[in-house]
């Protein structure tokens, strides 16, 4: 077994990696002259917690770093790829197995980087960026970025960003914001805006405003905030900024593009 490095070595580790990286991809992240203060791995352990997703994302602490003192950052509750239900985990692709899923539940943070394969229970949270795969279920909460994409079951709540991708299933709950897509169904229900694009059916709700562009099937309910593009088929039902009632005919589609959508109002 590799010897542990010491808390110096660590927290110079750290402070490089701030020197280096954290400043240049997020100056407020502000984390340098903490962590030059800290005396020992339980009060550094307490400062990586308070902003752990970010510290991750941003190069600060790094799975090489964890797994050169591991036994020292388990004892505080931060583990680097490993399955857990409590504590704060960093879930990355190590390069070696794509296809390896991890499974964290309990009441664990976790950040999960790049092309990984996760699977969220319990109350868990989590931040998932790059092209990472995740499914969340029970009341796991996870927000989504990049080109991250998620399937969502019980009674999750996704915030999806940038161009993520999310599938809603059976009473989650989606947040949808930037380029997202997202594809709702069993009583799922969704918040659109800015340009996502959200696919609904089976009873599922959504509501929309800015420039997303909805398509309605199955027995969906639609409410829109302003001028938006809608396809709608079945049952489905849709509510325009006007309040006016939109019904397809049973194997019809109903289509409505406006020739100009509105910019929200600041």
């Amino acid at each position: 077994m590799a010897r542990s490095l010491p808390f110096h070595r660590i927290k110079k580790k750290l402070l490089l990696n701030c020197a280096e990286y954290a400043w240049e991809r997020s100056p407020e992240l502000c984390c340098r002259i903490d962590i030059e203060e800290t005396k020992n791995f339980a009060s550094l352990c307490r400062l990586l917690k308070e902003e752990f997703e970010n510290h991750c994302r941003y190069g600060v602490l790094t799975g090489e770093i964890i797994d050169a003192a591991k036994e020292t950052f388990a004892e505080h509750g931060i583990f680097h790829n490993e399955n857990s239900d409590e504590g704060f985990v960093l879930l990355e692709n190590d390069g070696t197995d794509s296809e390896t899923e991890y499974k964290i539940g309990g009441t664990v943070t976790a950040a999960i980087l790049g092309r990984v394969r996760v699977s969220m229970s319990g109350r868990s949270t989590g931040c998932a960026y790059g092209r990472s795969v995740v499914r969340i279920y029970e009341a796991a909460t996870l927000k989504a970025f990049e080109e991250s994409e998620i399937s969502a079951f019980g009674h999750t709540h996704v915030i999806a960003y940038d161009t993520a991708t999310v599938r809603a299933d059976s009473r989650s709950f989606v947040t949808a914001r930037d380029e997202s897509r997202i594809r709702a169904v069993c009583y799922a229900r969704v918040e659109a805006r800015q340009n996502a694009r959200v696919s609904c059916a089976s009873k599922s709700y959504v509501h929309a405003a800015d420039r997303v562009t909805v398509e309605a099937e199955g027995e969906a309910y639609v409410l829109l905030a302003n001028d938006l593009s809608f396809s709608l088929k079945g049952k489905a039902i849709l509510r325009d900024h006007t309040g006016v009632l939109h019904r397809a005919d049973a194997g019809m589609q109903l289509l409505r593009t406006p020739r100009h959508t509105a910019d929200p109002e600041e």
